[in-house]
């Protein structure tokens, strides 16, 4: 069935008449919590005529990636079959049963069976049986049964209309209601509005709209923050959900508790998020170390899931908790980070002193890579002589050429950057162009001093300009340069 609408609707095997863009309350609300061009655009297109074949859309709690909607030509059927009122006025606004009447309600073709027409309460429902307008008259009359809100019948009456308000027929949101894939649906209508979407937009669409589908789910309730000898227990791929995404694939998912200890035995500097499926809470679909800075701050590191979407759900989860995130959800070092308010933040270097010095084996760390072992130190930003966390069997990293500082220095300037002057060789002067040296030069009066050197012979060295030196060829002037060795 599915299939065969989303041809239909592909291929306009049948022209419709425009009709109202209509979203349900759940909806609207998805797509405002999205905040995106897109999401804005959709929230725009409500209320306004367009040629769609699909219509009245809401979104469908237990199937985070789909929508439901009705083929827009049952929905024209559905609201032309029935329509429906509310009573909105204190006043009698209704015709008195008396023969004085009998003239509209006999082209109405109401006969009223009770001796008087029925109050209507202010939560009934109506439906329009007829109208008609009179020609002295600036209103219709109009028949209507009232039912209440379970449907049972109240009574009938005729009424003016304007003292009715007309209402939604909800029978659009209950029959002949379709699913779809959210993606494969919103392309289709964006393009009713002229605007063409690439493949990038669309999944960035998705994800997000899962995410948020989630949140309104109270997907936070699974959600735990855990500490010591939990963290290595939910690292163990045995408790993952699913083996799929940057979680099923981590370099950690099968490592021995032992390798953890740096964080298992500093609670006060490090927890783990671990996100558990919904389908299975002794499992998980995601985790993010936890880090507690020297200043208070508390910086959530790199996001592993099974699905792209969580990550956005962990970003919310921070900034409902007032944390600080990982700007880019990858394994480099950085300083940059995005504060509770979602805007840009620079840490900039970050020192964690842990309690628990000394370690044997280490996990492959993410942000905080750079070890200091007789200080117990943790950093961000690369040290002399620290441990580098890249390991993936229990070790680290560590340059005996560089000691880890990433350079060395530079031995054809002597670590100064500076090398003597090849075309002066470094007296800062070469022999004058003009006298060749010999400070006086011929004319026709016999010899003169020349005016280039000043009758020195020489002048200054324009490759050194005068110094003796030039910047190091092999270190561009640095006096080191990137170890050959690691990198």
């Amino acid at each position: 069935m599915i299939k065969r609408y989303f041809e239909f609707i592909n291929e306009k095997l049948e022209i419709l008449l425009e009709s109202n863009v209509v979203y349900s309350d759940d909806f609207k609300k998805v797509l405002s919590m999205m905040n995106t061009p897109l999401s804005k655009t959709l929230l725009d297109m409500e209320n306004k005529d367009y040629d769609v074949k699909s219509n009245y859309f809401d979104i469908i709690k237990t199937k985070n990636d789909y929508v439901s909607f009705i083929p827009d030509k049952k929905a024209q059927d559905i609201i032309k079959s029935k329509e429906l009122v509310k009573y909105t006025v204190d006043s009698s606004e209704w015709l008195e049963h008396t023969s004085s009447n009998n003239d509209i309600f006999n082209k109405l073709g109401y006969k009223y069976k009770e001796d008087y027409p029925y109050c209507p309460r202010g939560s009934d429902i109506g439906e329009v049986i007829n109208k008609v307008s009179l020609d002295d008259s600036n209103y219709e009359y109009v028949w209507v049964k009232f039912k209440d809100i379970n449907g049972n019948e109240r009574g009938e009456g005729v009424y003016t209309s304007n003292a009715l308000s007309r209402q939604e027929n909800k029978d659009v949101w209950s029959k002949n209601r379709q699913n779809i894939k959210v993606g494969k649906i919103i392309r289709p209508l964006l393009k009713t509005n002229n605007i063409e979407v690439s493949d990038k937009e669309i999944e960035e669409f998705v994800n997000l709209y899962k995410s948020t589908i989630d949140k309104i789910n109270d997907k936070f309730h699974f959600f735990e923050i855990v500490e010591g000898d939990d963290i290595a227990f939910w690292y163990n791929i045995d408790n993952y959900y699913e083996t799929i995404g940057t979680l099923g694939s981590s370099c950690m998912r099968t490592a021995h508790s032992t390798w953890f200890e740096i964080y298992t035995k500093n609670p006060n500097q490090v927890n783990l998020v671990i996100l558990k499926s919904d389908m299975d809470e002794s499992k998980i679909v995601g985790r993010a170390l936890l880090w507690y800075l020297p200043d208070g701050k508390k910086f959530m590191d790199r996001i592993y899931t099974t699905k792209d979407h969580n990550i956005n759900l962990f970003r919310d989860y921070a900034k409902e908790n007032g944390w600080y995130v990982k700007y880019a959800n990858n394994s480099c070092e950085t300083t940059q980070s995005i504060d509770p308010n979602g805007s840009k933040f620079n840490l900039g270097e970050v020192d964690i002193t842990l309690d628990v010095k000394d370690y044997d084996y280490f996990p492959y760390l993410d942000t905080f890579k750079f070890f200091i072992p007789d200080e117990g130190l943790l950093s961000n930003i690369r040290k002399y002589n620290s441990y580098i966390l890249e390991g993936t069997s229990g070790d680290y990293i560590f340059c005996n050429l560089c000691n880890n500082s990433g350079t060395v220095e530079c031995c054809e300037c002597n670590a100064t950057g500076w090398v003597d002057c090849y075309e002066c060789d470094s007296s800062g002067e070469v022999t004058c162009y003009t006298c060749d040296g010999e400070g006086e030069i011929k004319t026709e009066d016999g010899r003169e001093e020349c005016s280039d050197c000043d009758g020195t012979g020489h002048i200054k060295c324009d490759n050194c300009g005068g110094s003796g030196r030039t910047s190091c060829s092999n270190c561009y002037g640095d006096g080191e340069y990137d170890c050959p060795e690691c990198g």
